[in-house]
């Protein structure tokens, strides 16, 4: 069963399927700033730490793109991208929605 917007430990996830330990996130414009970009990583690596897997989109992607955001989507859930430590669909692979004091 899927849910959205979770804390886990100090961050909130857009959208997370705890039974396939599945993070999916869809980043603002926001996420191209460099101290974003930086705190995105950390979030990222610590989020992998806890075996979560975690595929990011674009808000334009998911908008004009959303076919190819579900067929990854799907990829992974049928294993044929389970085995990379995290899905990275686009040069946003940094992105995130960082810690909770942040905006989105």
């Amino acid at each position: 069963m899927g849910n959205f917007s979770i804390f886990i430990g100090d961050f909130i996830v857009d959208f997370i399927c705890l039974d396939k330990k599945l993070i999916i996130e869809v980043d603002g414009g926001y996420h191209s700033e460099p101290r974003q970009i930086e705190d995105d990583a950390l979030r990222q690596q610590w989020l992998e730490k806890r075996v979560f897997r975690v595929i990011r989109f674009t808000n334009e992607e998911l908008e004009f793109d959303s076919d190819n955001v579900c067929k990854r989507i799907l990829g992974y859930l049928k294993g044929s991208d389970a085995s990379n430590s995290s899905i990275k669909p686009t040069l946003t692979s940094l992105k995130g929605d960082g810690k909770h004091s942040h905006n989105t």
